[in-house]
């Protein structure tokens, strides 16, 4: 057999082929006609209206005007700004801040004092003015339950103050 010969009784085995195949296809549908008749037939359901919903209370930040939380507060930046080095250290400032408790306060004199607790269990008692930690913390307030301190450290662009404080009870 040449290839010609071959390539057309090829051709013609596919054409067979493909039609035998779409013959058996066409087989009686009065089954599925049936069917298909007795679904439409069928009375149609209701569609559910939409539930409502009720409106939500919308909420407008107010707090634009305020410091953005993930920017870090500073106090005072005046690059000229140092502390005095040379000034006698008190006993609490050879402490870390956070090692140290806040566990009461006095008042004498119109004059209020905190008691603070260092880590070996020692109480020491501090005013308004006094230093305190291991960043030239200095007391600005005092009050029933918290000592606010203003603490002096040195930053990327000079010394810097920020806050801090302890709180009674709190370690």
């Amino acid at each position: 057999m040449t290839q010609l010969k071959r390539r057309q009784w090829l051709s013609l085995s596919i054409t067979a082929v493909l039609s035998l195949s779409l013959c058996a296809c066409g087989g009686n549908s009065k089954e599925l006609h049936r069917y298909i008749k007795k679904v439409k037939s069928r009375p149609s359901k209701q569609i559910e209206p939409i539930p409502s919903f009720k409106p939500i209370a919308t909420h407008t930040y107010s707090s634009a005007h305020k410091r953005s939380p993930f920017k870090r507060l500073v106090i005072n930046n005046n690059q000229s700004f140092q502390p005095d080095l040379n000034r006698v250290k008190e006993p609490l400032e050879s402490y870390a801040l956070d090692s140290l408790r806040m566990v009461g306060t006095l008042a004498k004199n119109h004059a209020m004092w905190a008691l603070v607790q260092t880590p070996d269990g020692k109480v020491q008692p501090i005013k308004m003015g006094g230093y305190i930690g291991l960043n030239h913390g200095q007391i600005v307030s005092i009050t029933g339950d918290e000592v606010k301190i203003v603490e002096t450290v040195k930053g990327p662009n000079g010394w810097e103050k920020r806050p801090a404080a302890l709180v009674l009870g709190s370690r």
